[in-house]
C-alpha cells in the first residue's frame, strides 16, 4: 500500500512539474491585450500533444512595458512579454522571431484633437509634419525611430499620452491601426486623422527570459503550426481587436511616408524575405 502511494505521488509530481505555466502582466485597462493573450493560448494549445498541458495566467499589474521587460529579464513574476522589437531588446530577452501582427505595428495613423483635421490638410509635406509636435512613449522603440528621422518629439508615459494630446502638449500621436481605432472611441475630444500614414519595419514578437529555451521552442513551433494551417491569418482577420482594421482606416486613401528604422537586428531584417509573415497590402507613397 505504501509503495503504491509513493508511486502515485511520483507520477503526480512529475505531471505537475511538466505543466507549462506562462505568466504575463495583465492590464484590465488595455483591451488590445486580448489579441496577444488569445494568440498565446492558441500557440500553447496546438503544441499540447507534444509538450503537455499548460496554464496561461495573468498577473494583474499596471506598468510600463520597459518595466515589465526588466522584470522578465530578471526572471521575476512573469514568463513572457510582447512588444515591438529592436536590437537592445533582443539582447536583453529571447525573441521568438515571428511577427505577431503581420507587420501592421509599423503602419502608423495619427490620433489628433477633434476639429484639428484642417492642420493635416492633404498638401502637408513630410518636412512640415516633422515640424509639428509628435507624441510617443518614453521607452518605446517608436520614439527612437521618430527621433532618428528628425521628428519634433515629445515623450510621455503611456498612461498619460492621450491626456497630453488632449491638453495640447503635442499635436498628433501616431498609433498602430488597431490601437488608434480603439483609443479614439475611448477618449473624448480625440479622433483619427484621415490623410496620412507613417510606415516603418517594426515587428512585434513574443519575448521570454534568455534562459527559457523550452518555452521559446514551444512558442516558435506553435506559431509556425498556426501559420501553416491558416489559423494565424484567421486569428488576425477575425479577432475583435484586429478584424477589418485595414478597411476601417482606408489605407488606400492615405499618403504614406516611409521612415528608416536602423534599430532592427540582422535576424529581424532577414525576415523581410519571408512573405508568410507579413501583410500583403502596400499603401501608395
Amino acid at each position: 500500500m505504501l509503495r503504491h502511494f509513493i508511486f502515485s505521488l511520483i507520477i503526480f509530481t512529475s505531471s505537475v512539474n511538466a505543466l507549462d505555466v506562462v505568466r504575463f502582466v495583465e492590464s484590465k485597462s488595455d483591451q488590445k491585450q486580448a489579441y496577444f493573450v488569445d494568440l498565446l493560448r492558441l500557440s500553447m494549445e496546438v503544441t499540447k500533444d507534444k509538450y503537455g498541458e499548460y496554464v496561461v495566467e495573468g498577473i494583474e499589474m499596471e506598468m510600463e512595458q520597459g518595466r515589465s521587460s526588466i522584470m522578465l529579464a530578471n526572471n521575476q513574476h512573469i514568463d513572457i512579454v510582447w512588444r515591438m522589437t529592436n536590437k537592445e531588446i533582443e539582447q536583453a530577452l529571447k525573441p521568438i522571431y515571428i511577427p505577431l501582427l503581420k507587420g501592421s505595428m509599423g503602419y502608423r495613423i495619427f490620433l489628433i484633437r477633434e476639429g484639428e483635421q484642417v492642420v493635416f490638410s492633404k498638401d502637408l509635406t513630410l518636412s512640415q509634419l516633422k515640424d509639428l509636435r509628435v507624441g510617443q512613449g518614453h521607452n518605446w522603440p517608436d520614439s527612437k525611430i521618430l527621433a532618428h528621422n528628425g521628428f519634433n518629439l515629445t515623450k510621455g508615459y503611456s498612461n498619460n499620452l492621450l491626456k497630453m494630446l488632449s491638453k495640447g502638449r503635442f499635436d498628433y500621436f501616431p498609433r498602430a491601426l488597431h490601437e488608434a481605432l480603439i483609443e479614439a472611441k475611448s477618449f473624448e475630444s480625440i479622433e483619427v486623422e484621415q490623410n496620412f500614414l507613417l510606415k516603418y519595419h517594426a515587428p512585434v514578437y513574443f519575448f521570454v527570459n534568455n534562459k527559457d529555451d523550452a518555452l521559446a521552442r514551444r512558442l516558435h513551433e506553435g506559431l509556425m503550426l498556426l501559420i501553416e494551417s491558416g489559423k494565424f491569418d484567421h486569428h488576425f482577420n477575425t479577432h475583435p481587436v484586429t478584424a477589418n482594421v485595414l478597411k476601417q482606416v482606408d489605407l488606400n486613401g492615405r499618403e504614406a511616408f516611409l521612415l528608416d528604422n536602423p534599430f532592427n537586428s540582422d535576424e529581424t531584417n532577414v525576415l523581410k524575405s519571408e512573405p508568410q509573415f507579413w501583410l500583403t497590402f502596400n499603401p501608395s507613397h
